[in-house]
């Protein structure tokens, strides 16, 4: 017995059962719930509520819901009166939601119009309703589910048990009047009376000008006149793709293995396979026909016994089972359009309808997902949007041999740059560890192409692989899935899923990868290997997810290569660009070509990425927004992935033989153990600190991330000459223990990483480290962002350090001799040394939102912009510090200062600058802006400080001062000694500040300002003015 197990249909052909989705509210006193609207129905959980059903005929044109199955077994005899009668037909909505009623049974041998439902009128409709073990007896129009359909509509409901009746008897239907069923089927027994009984039929007694499209039955039908197995008089009705099984006996005349005659009627597509048995006008397939078309129908001459057929051809069953009878005439065995066939070949060998047979079995949900072991599993998974958000479990690989595939879940939009639009993928997919292999997806028009075009929450992809795939599309395209969430849209979950493929975009495509294009859902322990390649112009691309928005990647790799066209930016070897997610215990080993490539991530806003490599063999620009670089035999070392605490995440390594394999795999090697002991003495508490007494010891901390939150001791001075570095800890896993320096001084260390963020002794010190009593001398440092001789950045405390001979440059921003940036405390700190940057580069510190104190920065100083001699740009506060540097600037430069570029930021509260002092000089070239002798531009505060630094500017130079180029906040209590020297065409020149609109209180200016011809705004004291000057210092 089917049941609901496999219901479903072909929406290509015929019509597809219809799903009614309904929002349930309590209304306490009717029924179990519900208004009666097409919103709130009627809800039907009890045999009391059907009762009321029976006795409310007020109500019988409303929409009603089942949401439970009933045991109808109270019902007896002549005890149960029907829904909808000759007088007031049942005209409203009944959605039996897949449920059942059982065990009825009706006696009303002298009545018609009898069955569940006694007559349906004009709109009414019944759907996903079953019958099981019914006994109904009546004398006309007699229907296991409706006496009479008159215009009404039923869809996808089944009967089971006997009918019995004298005329227009049927298991499903008794009179069928200009009604409409689809994707119904009845396999209980139908009797008519043997001696003058007239239109018995499996399904459908008699239909008078319907339509009865993609239904079957497989009962026995005995009965007189008009007997057949599907439908016993047809008059001037359609009946197609339909087919009927049982045996079909006739006491008289006109009787058919499927219909017993065909009067002015229409039968394509059918075939019948039953005995038949009658003294005349007997068919296989059609008893008798008047005037009616029958086209493209058979019947089984074996099994029937019959060889002869008022119309239909008859057929061997060898050839009843042979596929070709039936697509030589047009039977819709193949997917058209992206939608599924009408027909396919059922498990005993003859033709069922599609949706019978949903998949290779089950019922979509989570206990009984449906079955995918074919292509053509596949095919109707892609075609059948109603089964989008279904539970689903391969039982096989399955081998495409090249066929060229459609996503699941595509985006219906033709245009680009559009949001998805269409309907997403929000189910399940469990692989059970099976392989895809050999399939194309060629749809380089089209946006969110993949395996999956979209998939979002609740979806999960599990245990699942590809290989030898091509995928080519345009935007939001990956081996995968195009998207996997996007926007404001949470993606869902792939889990232990691999991608073995070629995927492919053109110019200007964006959101391409390996295995996704976008990721705003969870992607853990899955892997991509292949080619990505796009034409120029084209960004975020990645070796697994090309844009990973506020996604998590977790224990994930990517091997392979990554092709950028020219002027392709954000490629990277595990994720092109991430923003707000996170990514951890994850690695790429890409070869990389694009004009802005990273090694894992090419930029990186905002997402931690912890405990993470890439291999700098391979990459072509070895820089990475996020993870740590290794070569290739590091890659192979298993105690750099232990230290590092990827045991417990899913991941196994032969040591020295391969990189880290996840454990689905079943590579034979054995799993990544838990980290070992640091090899120091001590224990890294407070009490015993871990000791320090060699270079190599050191060097071997930066391996450990269990020594993050540790105290450690230097024991000795150290020289680093010939020994690797790295720095200890990064952004995301900081050092947050203690590091005492004793007074030692660590030498001749190199940090050579120009593509890397966060390089420094340390990455990054948290709130909670300190570093005291450290020396460094002839350190050498080239890094991406945020690079400093003590740390990248610092959010906690640094004390009595310093740092002599330092050499350290960046292309880009945020460098400083002690640390790239501060937001904790500097104190007692000392610095000389050269520095080369770009944005924010200070002699001590890059940019500084803390507390900077008793410091001092010696050296040349070079960069472009928010440029000082102790601090690129501060909004914290600089107190009794000093810096004697030569600060040059670029073409162009914006905001040089002797001590500090700018004391504030153009959207940031300004910063306070008091007891400061600056020497030296300060050089520019043509076209810059807000160059001062102690700061460059002031919106903030700055009090009892004085300078005595020189400046010389070339031509086109404005907002240059003694002291500030410009002051938008407070100066008091300061002054400017040093010379202030510009060439032709330059403006807003001044001894104290080249610019003011803001309060000058008790200041003066003692140096010299020159100028050269055609130049404006020119003063001892200010260039120009529009604020407030005194000299009273309060």
């Amino acid at each position: 017995m089917k049941g609901f197990l496999n219901n479903g249909f072909s929406p290509s052909t015929v019509i597809f059962y219809i799903l009614f989705t309904f929002t349930a509210m309590a209304c306490a006193g009717t029924y179990s719930g519900g208004s009666g609207t097409a919103e709130d129905p009627y809800k039907i959980s009890t045999v009391a509520d059907w009762q009321e059903l029976i006795t409310s005929s007020t109500d019988w044109g409303k929409y009603f819901k089942l949401i439970a199955d009933l045991d109808m077994s109270a019902f007896t005899g002549t005890q149960y009166n029907m829904v909808g009668n000759s007088a007031i037909p049942f005209t409203g909505t009944f959605d039996g939601n897949l449920h059942v009623l059982s065990n009825l049974t009706i006696k009303r041998p002298s009545e018609g119009n009898v069955g569940l439902f006694g007559k349906i009128g004009p709109f009414g409709q019944v759907l996903n309703l079953g019958l099981e073990n019914i006994d109904i007896t009546g004398f006309y129009d007699v229907g296991g589910l409706v006496g009479t359909n008159d215009q009404g509509t039923i869809t996808a409901c089944y009967v089971t048990g006997t009918i019995r009746g004298d005329s227009d008897v049927g298991g499903l239907v008794g009179w069928n009047f200009e009604g409409t069923i689809s994707a119904c089927y009845v396999t209980g027994r139908v009797i008519v009376d043997l001696r003058e009984g007239y239109a018995a039929g499996g399904l459908v007694g008699e239909s008078w000008r319907g339509t009865i499209t993609a239904c079957y039955a497989t009962g026995r039908v005995d009965g007189c006149v008009e007997v057949g197995g599907l439908v016993g008089f047809n008059e001037d009705s359609m009946i197609t793709a339909c087919y009927a099984t049982g045996a079909v006996n006739g006491e008289c005349w006109s009787v058919g293995g499927l219909v017993g005659e065909n009067y002015f009627g229409t039968i394509t597509t059918c075939y019948a396979t039953g005995t038949v048995n009658a003294s005349e006008y007997v068919g296989g397939l059609v008893g008798s026909n008047g005037n009616g078309t029958i086209k493209d129908c058979f019947w089984d001459m074996e099994t029937s016994g019959q060889t002869t057929s008022a119309g239909g051809e008859g057929k061997t069953t060898a050839e009843m089972k042979t596929q070709s009878t039936f697509t030589d005439v047009g039977w819709d065995f193949v997917y058209s359009d992206g939608n599924p066939p009408v027909w396919k070949m059922g498990p005993d060998g003859y033709p069922a309808l599609f949706w019978e047979f949903r998949y290779s079995g089950g019922n979509g949900t989570a206990e009984d997902p449906y079955k995918i072991s074919t292509v053509t599993d596949w095919q109707e998974l892609i075609a059948t949007s109603a089964d989008w958000d279904k539970s689903f479990v391969l039982l096989n690989d399955i081998d495409f041999a090249g066929a060229n595939l459609t996503p699941v879940a595509p985006d219906t939009d033709t245009g680009e740059w559009n949001w998805f639009q269409g309907m997403p993928f929000s189910g399940t997919l469990e692989g059970n560890g099976y392989v895809f292999h050999n399939g194309v997806i060629n749809l380089p028009e089209k946006d969110y192409v993949g395996l999956f075009g979209y998939v979002v929450s609740p979806g999960r992809i599990s245990n699942f692989g590809i290989e030898n795939f091509s995928v080519v599309g345009r935007n939001n395209t990956g081996g995968l899935c195009g998207a996997n969430g996007q926007g404001s849209t949470p993606g869902g979950e792939i889990a232990d899923c691999y991608v073995i493929a070629s995927v492919e975009g053109g110019n200007a495509q964006d959101y391409l990868g390996g295995l996704c294009g976008t990721n705003r859902g969870t992607i853990s322990g899955c892997y991509s290997t292949g080619t990505v390649t796009v034409g120029e112009r084209s960004y975020q691309i990645g070796g697994l997810c090309g844009w990973n928005d506020g996604g998590i990647i977790r224990s994930c790799y990517s091997i392979g290569t990554i092709i950028g066209g020219s002027h392709s930016y954000y490629v990277g070897g595990l994720c092109g660009w991430t923003r707000d997610g996170m990514i951890q215990t994850s690695y790429a080993s890409v070869v990389i070509s694009g004009w802005y490539s990273g090694g894992l991530c090419n930029v990186n806003e905002n997402t931690p990425i912890m405990a993470c490599f890439w291999n700098r063999d391979l990459a072509e620009f070895v820089k990475s927004d996020g993870g740590r670089a290794l070569t290739t035999e590091q890659m192979k070392t298993l105690s750099i992935f232990q230290n590092a605490g990827w045991s417990g995440n899913g991941w196994v390594m032969a040591d020295g033989q391969d990189f880290p394999r996840l454990a689905w795999e079943n590579t034979g090697a054995p799993p990544i153990p838990v980290p070992g002991p640091v090899p120091l003495a001590g224990k890294g508490t407070e009490s015993d600190p871990y000791q320090i007494h060699t270079a190599e010891e050191f060097a071997m901390l930066n391996w450990h991330g269990s020594v993050l939150d540790k105290h450690i001791q230097l024991m000795d001075d150290l020289d680093f000459t010939g020994i690797d570095l790295y720095p200890i800890g990064d952004q995301w896993n900081p050092f947050s223990g203690v590091l005492y320096g004793n007074g030692h001084i660590l030498r001749n260390m190199v940090f050579n990483e120009p593509g890397i963020n966060y390089i420094g002794l340390f990455g990054c010190l948290n709130a909670s480290a300190i570093v005291q009593n450290l020396g460094v001398e002839n350190m050498t440092l080239t890094g991406r962002y945020h690079v400093g001789g003590l740390c990248g950045e610092n959010r906690g405390i640094v004390r009595d350090c310093s740092a002599n001979g330092l050499i350290a440059e960046t292309q880009l921003s945020v460098i400083g001799g002690l640390c790239g940036e501060n937001s904790g405390t500097l104190s007692r700190c000392y610095v000389s040394g050269s520095l080369l940057g770009r944005h924010r580069v200070g002699g001590l510190c890059g940019k500084n939102a803390g507390l900077i104190n008793d410091c001092q920065a010696t050296g040349a100083i070079q960069g472009n912009s928010y440029t000082g001699g102790l601090c690129g740009q501060n909004t914290g506060i600089l107190s009794g510090c000093n810096a004697s540097c030569e600060v040059e600037g670029w073409w162009e430069d914006t905001y040089l200062g002797g001590l500090c570029g700018m004391n504030g930021g153009e959207e940031q509260p300004g910063g306070i600058i008091v007891d400061c002092y600056s020497a030296g000089s300060i050089a520019c070239d043509g076209g810059a802006y807000f160059i001062g002798g102690l700061c460059g531009s002031n919106p903030g505060i700055i009090m009892d400080c004085f300078t005595i630094s020189s400046i010389r500017c070339w031509m086109h130079n404005y907002f240059v001062g003694g002291l500030t180029g410009g002051n938008g906040g407070t100066i008091r209590r300061c002054y400017a000694a040093g010379s202030v020297r510009g060439s032709g065409d330059s403006n807003d020149f001044g001894g104290l500040s080249g610019g003011n609109g803001g309060t000058i209180k008790g200041c003066y200016a003692s140096g010299s300002v020159t100028v050269g011809d055609f130049s404006e705004g020119t003063g001892g004291l200010i260039g120009a003015n529009s604020g407030m000057i005194s000299t009273t210092p309060l």
